[in-house]
């Protein structure tokens, strides 16, 4: 029970590794992880947040802003950390051909 269970366990195990794919810029495997996590626990907010970081990264700015607004949904007190700051940052790059991505580096911290 100290752990959080099983299922925290399994979070935690999920942002740990999606933090270093992150980190390292291995858009393409922290794509799969989220999306494989996504399939196993739709309502895992991280795993959203995560596959919004990375289909960003890789040009796929639908797909970013569609996990993006459904980490809003899941986490609504994530809005104005960490949702809000990402759309305005995809919005300014949309508006500027050839802008660089934006940096949000630092996702949620703990879980709410």
């Amino acid at each position: 029970k100290r752990s959080g269970g099983p299922r925290e366990v399994l979070r935690r195990s999920f942002a740990s590794r999606a933090k270093s794919l992150l980190e390292t810029g291995d858009s393409k495997q922290l794509l799969a992880l989220a999306e494989d996590r996504i399939r196993a626990t739709p309502g895992d907010a991280y795993a959203h947040w995560y596959h919004a970081q990375a289909a960003h990264r890789l040009g796929d700015v639908a797909a970013a802003v569609e996990s993006i607004q459904r980490v809003g949904a899941l986490q609504p007190e994530w809005r104005e950390t960490y949702v809000e700051p990402f759309m305005r940052a995809l919005g300014a790059e949309l508006a500027k051909p050839q802008a660089s991505p934006p940096s949000v580096e630092n996702g949620p911290s703990r879980p709410h």
